[in-house]
């Protein structure tokens, strides 16, 4: 009678663990769940500023990035440059796309969000009419937007040729002349996602609940073997 009593408790209590074990696994694995998709969300758009200033004092800005909300065509997001001004001496740069106007030359350029490689072609022109002289501009960026991309590599071209890695150095410099405008690519590959939990640095860390609850499953069938092999002698 004691035994069996005591078979009856063990069968409870191992009742309790499973319930216990079976619960707590899938509440772990929801909030870790919660926590990724927040950080993900966090991380769906990201934006830079190109500065250009020359030596003269000049100077002027674009702006490019990506977007869930936007896409690799015309979309909200893109805004075309604007009218411009008369005051010489002046820097102007903008984007060069294949779109229709006035959406050919962009101030601001957003596109889609994620991809493994994207470019961007812009235009830096330095206008002083009468001068002869040149002109030093320097092209500026912040490395901690462009971290938050997803890609690995982004360079800036300068006539077709790597002038400089973006993640590495935050400005190139070169001299122009008068009214001759240089042309560039921003060209980003090899993308990775960073900064997001969703990116193919995975954690082991967050497999563990289920080897522990495996070790457990396989006790509780090896003496459950056991109790029900004993209570047959």
């Amino acid at each position: 009678m004691i035994q069996k009593r005591t078979n009856q408790i063990f069968a409870f209590t191992l009742f309790i663990i499973i319930c216990g074990v079976f619960f707590f696994v899938p509440q772990l694995n929801h909030q870790t769940f919660i926590v990724n998709a927040e950080a993900a969300e966090s991380t769906i758009d990201w934006n830079a500023t190109l500065t250009m200033s020359g030596s003269d004092g000049t100077g002027f800005k674009l702006e490019f990035g990506e977007s869930v909300n936007a896409s690799d065509g015309v979309d909200s997001l893109d805004m075309p440059i604007p009218p411009f001004p008369p005051n010489f001496p002046h820097i102007n740069a903008r984007f060069l796309t294949s779109f229709d106007p006035p959406n050919t030359e962009l101030y601001k350029e957003v596109k889609f969000f994620p991809d493994t490689n994207k470019t961007w072609n812009f235009s830096v022109i330095w206008l002083e009419p009468g001068n002869t002289s040149t002109n030093e501009v320097t092209i500026q960026w912040k490395i901690s937007e462009l971290e938050k991309s997803e890609y690995e590599t982004i360079h800036l071209l300068k006539n077709n040729t790597v002038v400089m890695d973006m993640l590495d150095s935050n400005k190139f410099s070169y001299e122009t002349a008068s009214n001759q405008p240089s042309f560039f690519s921003i060209v980003c590959s090899n993308g990775e996602m960073t900064n997001t939990s969703g990116d193919g640095n995975h954690d082991s860390s967050s497999d563990t609940p289920f080897l522990p609850f495996s070790i457990i499953l396989l006790l509780i069938f090896v003496i459950l073997l056991y109790t029900k092999t004993h209570n047959k002698k």
